[in-house]
């Protein structure tokens, strides 16, 4: 999922299984086969396990029967990007509820991949729905008890007064806390829930609307004003829960990426560099940078600085780059 979802999870049978709130889907590959009745039959997404009622969602969610070609020929500007076109071009911008994406972005500050999802993890387990779906009875043998994303009244509801009344050490996953997901960020997740709950019914709905229709800047100037949530989160919220694909987060791997691959971008260590890189990417791709983003961040982690050097100018890639 390159970092955007942390409810995804790889099964021996190459298949991965996604919680998305309470809702629960099995996602396998079915790749293009000899077939007498359609010879040319293209790969598919199969969607198993899923609750009828819940088919519309998984749709929605994972952007499935969206043309891609064009995109992928969009993105595929320069040699950087048409290794990550290739190697990273079936990975999906999902489109994520609000609440969900948000609490868990303002989870991930200052965090790498596996200790977020074990945030997350703890979470959900702390506070979260038990899920009961035919398909969560089929994997707890293994697995033990499904817990779905909290929405925010029951999350509020497990709130159990200020961080700062806890022991030392109470604040950490594993400890005797229903606070002990989150840290030093508790104080932002249960003030962020707060204020999503008293948006009421169909009130994150309308909000995620609202930032659609402003520009980026000011979407993003309107979710940095809640607790918790700084120009990276801001961005991966926009972009994540489907709300606008116009942004380009910028974290490590991306600063790692262009310092690397296009060091002219970056001439100078610091945040304005990283608002330097943002500009550029935009620049480059538009409405095709959060999924250039995503792309380039997916192939940037799995190659590592080394791969990355062959792509940078001293390695005769001068003057390569999208236009």
């Amino acid at each position: 999922m390159g970092g955007q979802a942390f409810r995804f999870r790889p099964e021996p049978d190459g298949s991965v299984t996604g919680l998305c709130g309470t809702r629960l889907a099995n996602l396998a590959y079915d790749p293009p086969g000899p077939d007498p009745a359609s010879p040319d039959r293209p790969g598919r997404l199969l969607l198993r396990g899923v609750l009828p009622e819940d088919a519309a969602f998984w749709i929605r969610t994972l952007r499935l029967g969206e043309p891609e070609e064009a995109l992928r020929r969009r993105v595929a500007r320069d040699a950087f990007h048409r290794e990550a076109v290739l190697a990273c071009g079936g990975i999906r911008l999902l489109r994520q509820p609000l609440f969900e994406t948000l609490v868990s972005f303002i989870l991930s500050a200052r965090n790498h991949i596996p200790r977020i999802r074990s945030l997350v993890e703890a979470l959900c387990i702390g506070c979260g729905e038990r899920v009961r779906s035919p398909l969560a009875r089929l994997l707890e043998p293994d697995r033990g008890p499904l817990f779905g994303f909290p929405d925010p009244e029951r999350l509020m509801a497990f709130r159990p007064g200020s961080c700062r009344g806890n022991p030392p050490g109470a604040c950490r996953p594993g400890a005797r806390c229903p606070e002990a997901f989150g840290g030093y960020r508790c104080p932002a997740v249960f003030a962020v829930a707060d204020w999503a709950a008293a948006q009421g019914e169909g009130g994150m709905a309308a909000f995620a609307a609202s930032l659609r229709d402003e520009s980026p800047g000011e979407a993003a100037r309107r979710l940095k004003a809640l607790p918790g949530v700084g120009d990276k989160v801001a961005d991966c919220v926009l972009l994540y829960a489907g709300i606008r694909t116009d942004v380009y987060p910028v974290d490590t791997w991306i600063e790692r990426l262009f310092r690397i691959v296009y060091p002219d971008v970056v001439p100078e260590p610091g945040p304005g560099g990283l608002e330097a890189i943002r500009e550029t990417a935009l620049s480059w791709f538009g409405q095709d940078a959060g999924q250039a983003q995503l792309w380039g961040f997916s192939l940037a982690r799995a190659m590592g600085p080394a791969g990355l050097a062959r792509f940078s100018p001293s390695a005769g890639s001068a003057g390569i780059r999208p236009t």
